[in-house]
């Protein structure tokens, strides 16, 4: 019901346009129903002279005409609902003295049914003629109009009735014509319509074979619209319809080449505009396709021409603003010419619907101008396809200029580039080169190269280099900055870098490459290389790389495989040559040692240099007992080496430690630590000797202990398990003007046991703990003094051990000097101790601490002087301010008087220079006045005070 509805409403829709159409292109009908037939008579529009009635089907021409002013005057253009038929009457008077010989002429093709009736004045009928399309008459088509003669008797008035009946539109062209004049008017308009049909004829076969020649698709599509032109004039000249037995589809085969005109425009439109987006130009191709394949679903005469009169108004308007919106700037003259081209076509298209609708004859001349309008729109489309195509090939013969400049540009870049450019086939036959390529492969001449080339095979040093390269290539197709080891025409070889990419030029593969020379780089990036896994001084492997090859090697072992066993080796007695020759001698003997180890070792096994007088050995295919053989031969090899420096001759030795993987179960670094542990019990084992270790050996034992103490030192520093003690010293010649005391550090366990600093600070020392430990001490002890102001006014000197390490360690510096700032502790009040063996080891180092700290006001100390190298030139070189005087000579300085000598001397020296002393480990009375009697200031001792916690402190 729906649909019904919506057909109506179309229907209406359409017909009223149609109607609004014909009455602005043509006059009103007149009603006039009277003819006087002369001898000047030639012809009469029925349509236009007499009213058209609707009547049933059924009745006669008698029954119509007596009727005919109750009956509905056809004033739509709707189809003819079923069993109606549309009448026309008019009354001819002949004033002829003969009879006239008439034919009424029915200008539209395939009319369902045509009657022509004659009538006397009683309205009896005189002659009938009634055709229908289903057993057309062949003698009554005359190009393509329904010709029906009728005889006039001569001095009467007769009626002429003529009957039509249809499935289309309500619009039928019917004349009255003279037949003499009729065959004269259908003779002229042969003429014209033949002169038409050759111009479109040579339209489109001239575009057609330009097309040909020229391959440009706007001359194919205007060759299709020249031929389909052609077809809509053939078809609507009638006598193509009346020989094809197609009348009664007149219409939709009418709509359709319209729709095809659209269709094949917009194809021209997409070629003219190139800027029109694609999606527009889809459905313009569409649209048209669709509508026509709707027009034959529907097989409705009526809705396919209704469809077609809205499509062409629609597309016009669509494909102008197409031109306008997006026309090329370049060719203005081509967006003026589409316009005038569409606009003809449109001039065409009204003034053939306009004459359909008011039925006026297609054998008129009206029609033979549509179509020579078309012809002429057909032609400016064909100028601007001539303009676009000449502005085109303009483009092109521009851009063929670029390139060949672009070209000339690249050849004198190919000539002149500092690469090494060339062209090859896939199969190695050299095509170009320029002279660097000659240059780098060492060739005078392009052409010398091209010539002594045979193929590209003979650039790599290794030929499976290619058969790489190619293989790769064809895989990936391009290749980068590949470095490959080359040979020149001489023979050399050379490293140089490819780039290369394969490209396809018709039936061939070719590979274009550029090449430039990088042996310096590759020799320069070798010696870093070798730089970053050997050690400069030996050229041994250095500890990093030795780590990665035992790393490796332990990964590698396998039951079967032999044991990877490991040799730590540290020299004896080159700290003497060090420090009595200096560095630059150490460095030769260091040099001399590694190439001795070298030439012993051989290629059992790798040696390495760890730092400073360490070595390491790594054996992966020897036995334990061959293994320990050539340890024992580096060690006979070093022992019996001398090495003579300015008329010095010095001896050597080497402690080795030795590890076994297959006995010890650990990892890479855990064993080249417990080789170190061996090596460390090779020393205490007398030096000069091998110390293998053993499941059960004490060093192992020992190394055990070592890593369950640096887990407590750790958890201690991060979960404040160390605490503060505090031990007085005490003034021997004045009286205290204020407190004087050093700061100790225990560890508590996890029971609450307490632990001496000889419990743990060995082990820190090893494993680099110390500074750590140092750095807790400082900031604890000046946070516990800047939270007791009243102690802190009391005190006078604050003393705080620092080991070796820590006065190296720039960041312990920095945060010391925060700590101090922190908490507004004076300077002056605190005196850092450093032992003597670690001050003059790292003597740079020291005095660069001391004198940053001393400038602010600190003191500074010599702790366990006489235990180091015990120099006095040390004392007078450090600007420290106080000597403690090493408790091994203090203890019993009252029974020995040798140690009391010492004693006395040491602080003699220390008072000449300016320090003042303190002796240490002060346990009895008599040992604190022998003190007093000397002359040193300060005594510390189980004597004075035992050390005690720092929060529970009291004066002395």
């Amino acid at each position: 019901m729906r649909r019904a509805e919506r057909a109506g409403a179309g229907n209406f829709i359409v017909t009223v346009l149609l109607i609004i159409t014909g009455l602005l292109f043509s006059p009103l009908c007149s009603l006039a129903a009277d003819k006087l037939l002369s001898r000047d008579f030639v012809s009469v529009n029925l349509n236009a002279e007499v009213t058209v009635y609707v009547a049933g089907d059924n009745l006669t021409p008698s029954e119509v005409l007596k009727n005919r002013s109750n009956l509905p005057v056809s004033d739509s253009l709707m189809p003819l609902e079923e069993g109606q038929a549309l009448w026309q009457f008019i009354d001819v008077h002949s004033v002829l003295d003969r009879a006239s010989s008439l034919v009424v002429s029915i200008e539209k093709p395939g009319v369902d049914e045509a009657g022509v009736y004659t009538l006397d004045a009683r309205g009896n009928l005189l002659s009938a003629t009634f055709l229908t399309a289903s057993e057309p008459a062949a003698e009554y088509y005359r190009q393509g109009a329904l010709v029906i003669p009728v005889t006039l008797q001569a001095g009467v008035t007769t009626t002429l009735a003529v009957r039509l009946k249809d499935h289309g539109i309500r619009a039928f062209p019917v004349y009255l014509w003279d037949t003499q004049k009729l065959a004269e008017r259908q003779q002229n308009n042969l003429l014209l319509f033949g002169l038409t049909m050759g111009s479109l004829t040579v339209l489109f076969g001239y575009f057609l074979l330009t097309w040909l020649y020229k391959q440009t698709r706007s001359r194919f599509w205007l060759s299709a619209l020249a031929a389909n032109c052609l077809l809509i004039l053939v078809w609507v000249q009638g006598e193509l319809v009346t020989t094809s037995g197609l009348q009664q589809h007149f219409e939709i085969i009418f709509t359709l080449l319209m729709l095809m005109v659209c269709f094949v425009l917009s194809k021209l439109t997409r070629h003219f505009f190139t800027r029109v987006p694609q999606r527009v130009l889809l459905m313009q191709s569409i649209v048209p396709g669709a509508l026509a394949i709707a027009a034959l679903a529907l097989g409705n005469p009526f809705f396919t021409f209704s469809t077609g009169c809205f499509a062409m108004p629609v597309f016009t308007t669509l494909f102008a603003l197409e031109a306008l919106i997006y026309r090329d700037r370049r060719i203005q003259s081509l967006t003026f010419i589409y316009l005038v081209a569409w606009g003809l076509f449109m001039v065409a298209f009204t003034h053939c619907f306009t004459n359909m609708v008011n039925g006026i004859s297609f054998d008129d001349v009206s029609p033979v101008m549509e179509i020579l309008i078309v012809v002429l729109s057909v032609m400016a489309l064909g100028i601007g396809a001539e303009i676009q195509e000449r502005t085109v090939s303009d483009d092109q013969l521009s851009t063929q200029r670029r390139r060949i400049s672009d070209l000339q540009r690249f050849y004198d870049l190919f000539r002149t580039a500092a690469e090494g450019l060339y062209t090859s086939t896939l199969d190695g036959k050299l095509k170009t080169v320029n002279p660097a390529m000659c240059a780098v492969f060492g060739y005078d001449s392009e052409g010398d190269m091209l010539k002594s080339v045979t193929n590209t095979a003979t650039f790599y040093a290794n030929e499976n280099d290619r058969k790489a390269l190619v293989a790769e290539l064809l895989e990936k197709n391009v290749i980068l900055g590949k470095e490959i080891r080359g040979t020149r025409a001489d023979g050399s070889e050379f490293w140089f870098s490819l780039s290369c990419q394969l490209k396809r030029e018709s039936d061939d593969i070719y590979l274009y490459g550029s090449v430039f020379d990088i042996t310096s780089r590759k020799e320069m990036d070798l010696s870093l290389q070798y730089l970053a896994s050997h050690d400069s001084l030996t050229g041994a492997m250095n500890r990093r790389e030795f780590e990665l090859q035992l790393a490796s090697a332990m990964q590698a072992r396998t039951e079967d495989s032999p044991p990877v066993i490991l040799q730590y080796l540290d020299l004896d007695r080159f700290k003497t040559v060090n420090d009595t020759c200096g560095h630059k001698a150490g460095d030769r003997l260091i040099k001399e040692v590694a190439g001795l180890l070298k030439s012993t070792l051989g290629n059992r096994g790798l040696l390495a240099r760890l730092g400073g007088d360490e070595f390491a050995a790594l054996y992966t295919t020897e036995t334990e007992e061959s293994a320990f053989l050539c340890g024992n031969k580096m060690l006979n090899a070093v022992q019996a080496y001398r090495f003579v420096w300015d008329n010095q001759v010095f001896n050597l030795g080497v402690s080795i430690g030795m590890v076994n993987s297959d006995q010890i179960d650990a990892s890479a670094e855990h064993l080249l630590s417990l080789a170190d542990n061996a090596c460390y019990m090779a020393k205490r084992n007398g030096r000069n000797c091998i110390h293998q270790l053993k499941g059960n050996d004490e060093a192992l034992q020992r190394y055990t202990e070592e890593l369950d103490w640096v887990k407590r030192i750790q958890s201690a520093l991060q979960s404040g398990g160390f605490e503060l003690y505090y031990q007085p010293l005490m003034p021997l010649q004045t009286e205290a003007g204020g407190d004087y005391f050093e700061i100790l550090v225990r560890m508590k366990g996890d029971r609450g046991q307490i632990y001496e600093p000889a419990a743990f600070l060995p082990t820190a020392e090893r494993y680099d703990l110390s500074p750590l430990i140092d750095h807790w001490v400082v900031t604890h002890t000046l946070s516990w003094l800047g939270a007791h102001p009243v102690q802190l006014a009391d005190l006078a000197q604050c003393n705080i051990n620092l080991c070796g390490t820590a006065l190296a360690d720039e960041y312990l510096k920095l945060q010391i000097l925060k700590a101090f700032e922190q908490h507004n502790v004076p300077y002056s009040k605190i005196c850092f101790e450093i032992t003597e063996t670690a001050a003059i080891v790292q003597m740079d180092r020291t005095l660069e601490f001391i004198r940053t700290f001393k400038q602010l006001g600190c003191k500074f100390a010599l702790d366990d002087f006489g235990t180091g190298f015990s120099s006095y030139g040390y004392l007078r070189d450090l600007p420290v301010n106080c000597v403690k005087i090493d408790g091994s000579f203090v203890q019993d300085m009252h029974t020995s008087p040798v140690n009391k000598v010492l004693v006395s001397s040491i602080n003699d020296v220390a008072k000449a220079i300016g320090m003042s002393t303190v002796g240490e480990y002060v346990e009895s009375a008599l040992a604190m006045e022998s003190l007093r009697a000397i002359g040193v200031d300060f005594a510390q001792g189980f004597a004075i005070a035992h050390p005690a916690p720092l929060d529970n402190f009291v004066r002395l």
